[in-house]
């Protein structure tokens, strides 16, 4: 009997575990992640009070530590799963929304044009990395953005438009193989136009493709939106402003970042972007968000293979 083996299994319990953070993780926040906590005093070695600032390290307040700004880290990660896997999927519903019909049509004879012109817009999209075009992309159209739907809008929409080449010509590929079957032949005969056939007759023999084709998207698009915040490429960012102030000749220097547009949800990337200047010195705000890109794309990854080995006979672990 055909199975997804152990990858279906491992998928779905990390991404019934991403799930669960996504509905239930603000209710377990043991901060506000926006707020932010500037200073404290600890005891230094010889006694006295010392003034600390921002990034704190993993305390009894704040079980991971927080960011420069002194955000609670483990608040922006509960509070960031449900924005993140939500920026995800529409992405990979705007690439299947452009793809599908596309794809299907491209297998069409009568419109071998549009098969050519979807098969050299693959070529080109895999010729030149996705992540160099979206970040150049999405660097440009942020420019423009004037709040936050606008920079969800430009996230979602080029994060979709640069993965839908590929999978349009995978679709067409897949259903080349349809299309010489004996019931395409006899629809045709019937006189059923292109687009009849592509939809009664190719579709529902590309559907469990279709079905793998989604989580493995979702992976690939998970690990673009991480990369993009690696570069400083998230959501809600316009600008950045470096500035240093000595106070009164006390040896505390604080710097601060002042982002036009700051998003409040913690998003997984922007913890990245945050994190990027103090991967050495402060770890502890690199680790959370990368870790749960790391769970997301093996969760949809293991279900992406899962899914290939039931419906397809891929062969069990």
């Amino acid at each position: 009997m055909r199975h997804g083996g152990l990858p279906l299994y491992a998928g779905v319990a990390l991404l019934a575990l991403l799930l669960a953070l996504a509905a239930c993780g603000p209710v377990f926040m043991p901060q506000d992640p926006t707020e932010m906590h500037t200073t404290r005093y600890f005891a230094a070695p010889d006694g006295k009070l010392a003034l600390k600032t921002p990034p704190f390290p993993p305390s009894a307040e704040f079980p991971w530590g927080t960011d420069y700004l002194g955000r609670d880290i483990m608040s922006r990660f509960l509070s960031g799963c449900r924005y993140t896997l939500l920026l995800a999927l529409g992405a990979v519903l705007v690439r299947f929304i452009l793809a599908v019909p596309l794809g299907l049509l491209a297998t069409q004879p009568a419109l071998s044009l549009l098969g050519r012109l979807v098969s050299g817009a693959a070529a080109l999209g895999g010729a030149v990395p996705t992540l160099f075009v979206s970040l150049i992309v999405i660097s440009v159209l942020a420019s423009f953005a004037r709040d936050i739907v606008w920079s969800v809008l430009v996230f979602i929409g080029v994060l979709g438009v640069v993965g839908a080449p590929r999978l349009a010509e995978d679709i067409r590929r897949a259903g080349r193989g349809i299309m010489v079957q004996p019931f395409i032949e006899a629809a045709q005969a019937t006189g059923c136009s292109a687009a009849r056939i592509a939809v009664r007759h190719v579709l529902p023999g590309l559907v469990p493709r279709l079905l793998v084709a989604f989580p493995l998207e979702a992976a690939n698009v998970l690990g673009l939106i991480g990369q993009l915040g690696l570069f400083g490429i998230f959501i809600g960012r316009s600008f950045e402003m470096e500035c240093w102030v000595d106070l009164a000749g006390s040896g505390a220097v604080f710097t601060w970042f002042d982002i036009r547009i700051e998003p409040a949800t913690g998003e997984w990337s922007s913890s990245l972007a945050w994190a990027r200047r103090f991967m050495r010195q402060a770890p502890w705000m690199f680790l959370p968000a990368m870790g749960g890109f790391l769970a997301a794309i093996l969760g949809f990854s293991f279900l992406g293979e899962g899914l290939r080995r039931r419906l397809h006979g891929g062969g069990a672990a």
